[in-house]
């Protein structure tokens, strides 16, 4: 996770760090105070290191990852918003009109406090809050017998992130799967955070709970983020993953394949209605290990004009591939986890101009994309953990 920004990293929280101490002329200080003062950044700065070498993707034991967060927090994120903010209010007072370097300071520093008690809450509380979604959508080509057909959609669990008391916050979303009565569930991906081990304290609860699931795998579900790792290791945490998914949960993994469900018609009781759950591998944009969707294979056999509901972990396959390669009239994604925070409106995902959350729409043919059930990083700000009810209307009715 470090490893492919530890440079960045490391530069910024010298920069930010050199800055407050000579904005504040802490080079009058005694001895012992600078170097009170230099502690936490050593300390950081070890540990950005230690981060980066691991062999991983993170940590198996994630407390250690998210102390290193929190320490981000606490003692590097605001040192660099001081440092931005009293640099633009600098520049502000300079071009435009004059502000005292004591409002300079005070604004600044209370910039700096805001952003900590936001990130703090973000680790606290902010991870804990789960929303419903309710969802309507309506289709032409949608069997009557399907009209009112509920569908609970889920993806990115990662649920070794809710070892310890976040063990509540998954308990929490079961118990609102449950009580929506779906007709299926659908899962879009990225069940574990690294390795296929980190399911083995919930596979009892996830069968128990979460039964009738139709899944497909996430960029984190392929053992990929054992950097180090052998080919035949990533392979052999693949399986894994695999067999707990199919004969542990006994969910309906597809793997570039798709299935039909059935419903019976009330007004011609001799036949079944159909539609078609098609579910691809991960179809990446930018990393060919991860590039696996097949959507040929996935759709061979299927007529065209039937009802399809495509499972896809990557939303930004929905224009690039689905689209253009099948006839899918809805397709669920996930991934993007909302970027994790919203503040004003704007998310980091929403600012690079992705399909990042809710419904979008073209040519009559929908994408949804959830913002997931929690992240490798429990942190959520303004983007509280997400179930969503999506209810299938036929335009016949």
């Amino acid at each position: 996770m470090i490893a492919r920004i530890v440079i960045p990293l490391l530069v910024i929280i010298a920069l930010s760090d050199i800055y407050v101490y000579k904005h504040f002329n802490l080079y009058r200080l005694k001895k012992s105070w600078k170097l009170i003062y230099c502690i936490p950044t050593i300390i950081i700065v070890a540990y950005t290191i230690w981060m980066a070498s691991l062999s991983n993707f993170t940590t198996d034991n994630l407390t250690l990852q998210n102390t290193y967060f929190i320490l981000l927090g606490i003692f590097v994120l605001p040192k660099v918003v001081f440092m931005l903010f009293t640099l633009f209010l600098q520049i502000l007072s300079h071009y435009v009109f004059n502000i005292n370097n004591t409002y300079i300071n005070l604004l600044g520093g209370l910039s700096a406090l805001a952003i900590v008690i936001i990130y703090i809450y973000g680790f606290t509380f902010g991870i804990t809050k789960v929303v419903t979604r309710h969802i309507n959508l309506t289709f032409n080509n949608l069997p009557a017998s399907f009209n009112g057909y509920k569908i609970v959609h889920i993806s990115d669990m990662h649920i070794g992130t809710f070892n310890g008391w976040r063990k509540k916050i998954l308990l929490s979303e079961l118990d609102t799967i449950e009580a929506a009565k779906p007709d299926i569930i659908c899962f879009t991906g990225d069940l574990e955070n690294v390795q296929a081990k980190e399911l083995i304290p919930f596979i009892s609860l996830l069968k128990k709970r979460l039964p009738n699931v139709i899944a497909v795998r996430g960029n984190h579900d392929y053992g990929n983020y054992m950097l180090k790792a052998s080919t035949f290791a990533k392979k052999k945490q693949t399986d894994n993953l695999q067999s707990i998914i199919e004969d542990s949960l006994h969910w309906r993994l597809l793997k570039n394949e798709h299935i039909p469900l059935y419903k019976k018609n009330k007004q011609l009781k001799a036949k079944n209605d159909s539609i078609y759950i098609i579910g691809t591998e991960y179809d990446s944009n930018n990393n060919k290990m991860l590039n696996l969707a097949d959507y040929k294979k996935a759709t061979k056999g299927m007529k065209k004009g039937v009802f399809s509901i495509m499972l896809q972990h990557d939303p930004s396959a929905w224009k690039r591939s689905v689209l253009p390669k099948t006839h899918a009239d809805l397709t669920l994604s996930g991934h993007t986890h909302g970027g994790q925070m919203q503040l004003f409106g704007l998310r980091p995902t929403s600012i690079l101009g992705l399909e990042d959350k809710g419904v979008y729409k073209k040519n009559n043919r929908y994408l949804y994309v959830t913002t997931g059930l929690g992240g490798l990083i429990p942190l959520r700000i303004n983007m509280p953990n997400e179930i969503t009810i999506i209810t299938l209307h036929s335009s016949h009715y």
